[in-house]
């Protein structure tokens, strides 16, 4: 399953603290967002993301993309989910 949440970092705080079991810690995307997975207590797998808002967005996306180019130069390499997400979350 895939969610998105406007405060990422609140987000799984809340989801450590109700017992989900994390998969990936939070991180910023390579596209100019964040993202987590973990397990809810009933094993289902969920990937938590955030879509970054204007400047910081598209400056990770920027940095991702230059690192990236710089790699293969140098390489030549709850009560959450089962009680409800809140009203701001967006289902996909």
């Amino acid at each position: 399953m895939k969610a998105y949440v406007e405060d990422l970092d609140n987000h799984f705080a809340r989801a450590k603290a109700d017992g989900a079991k994390t998969i990936v810690e939070p991180q910023d995307g390579f596209w100019g967002g964040r993202i987590y997975r973990a397990l809810d207590h009933e094993g289902h797998q969920w990937e938590i993301s955030e879509r970054l808002p204007g400047s910081r967005g598209r400056a990770l996306a920027t940095a991702s993309r230059r690192d990236a180019r710089s790699s293969q130069v140098t390489k030549t390499e709850v009560a959450w989910p089962s009680h409800g997400f809140n009203a701001n979350t967006q289902h996909q």
